[in-house]
């Protein structure tokens, strides 16, 4: 048996397995939210007690412009993290090479791309 636990935004935080003693005493005791099953580390969040899967993210890559972006995101850049509350974000490399652009808007999955950008 297992209940899972998720926060204010519907972010499943963790999760509890046992049996049905410890779960149901667990249920009566905590002032945390929860919802049964075990949930955690798994694409799903919470809506109203209601376990549903994260949408697909909508951001698109239009040659070196992100459009669509959920608002607001955070817009990670080869490890380097960038806010944003614009649903356009137009990226400039001046450097040749390889990026890794990775858009997290909560509760969307996250989404990544990979640019080459020329010499």
């Amino acid at each position: 048996m297992a209940i899972s636990f998720y926060n204010a935004s519907g972010k499943i935080t963790s999760e509890l397995t046992g049996d049905k003693a410890v779960i149901d005493l667990t249920k009566e005791l905590t002032t945390d939210l929860w919802v049964e099953g075990a949930w955690f580390n798994k694409p799903f969040y919470v809506v109203d007690d209601e376990v549903l899967p994260q949408p697909e993210n909508p951001t698109v890559l239009v040659n070196q412009t992100l459009t669509n972006v959920p608002v607001p995101a955070t817009v990670i850049i080869n490890g380097i993290s960038y806010e944003t509350n614009e649903a356009q974000v137009e990226l400039g490399f001046t450097q040749p090479g390889t990026y890794t652009v990775k858009v997290i808007a909560w509760p969307y999955l996250d989404k990544e791309f990979v640019i080459e950008n020329p010499a």
